[in-house]
């Protein structure tokens, strides 16, 4: 089985303000601490 999620995110500006070379961890925590909101859809896959 596998399972996938698709986040979507709303956010109070267009951007994140962060260089190319920003590691993943101050993304999410950029992402995490100014986020006005989230929707998470799971789905799961099987043969």
């Amino acid at each position: 089985m596998h399972r996938y999620q698709f986040t979507v995110w709303a956010l109070p500006t267009a951007t994140l303000n962060l260089g190319p070379d920003s590691p993943s961890a101050l993304f999410g925590f950029n992402l995490n601490s100014s986020a006005l909101g989230k929707a998470v859809l799971t789905s799961t896959y099987t043969r």
